[in-house]
């Protein structure tokens, strides 16, 4: 049985936005990849799918879930909502 590893990041934003940009965790080529973006649940803003991620949550929703494969050269991710949240 493979073990399971995790690493974590938090991207913290304390201002409306119309984007945030997210540092990749520590990983490896062909690690799975999950990220999570919740907008402004007030409002129902709900995030973009960020180019190279697959949307696993419901469309609309203001949690987003996103994965994607990773690769040997992760670079930061820039996720997207429709209007300042």
């Amino acid at each position: 049985m493979a073990a399971l590893d995790t690493s974590f990041a938090v991207t913290p934003v304390s201002v409306a936005a119309t984007s945030v940009t997210v540092q990749p965790p520590a990983c490896n080529a062909g690690d799975l990849l999950v990220m999570t973006a919740l907008g402004a649940s007030t409002t129902g803003v709900a995030a973009n799918t960020p180019s190279g991620w697959t949307r696993q949550s419901a469309g609309g929703s203001p949690l987003a879930v996103f994965t994607r494969t990773a690769t040997s050269s992760e670079t930061p991710y820039t996720v997207g909502f429709p209007s300042a949240c």
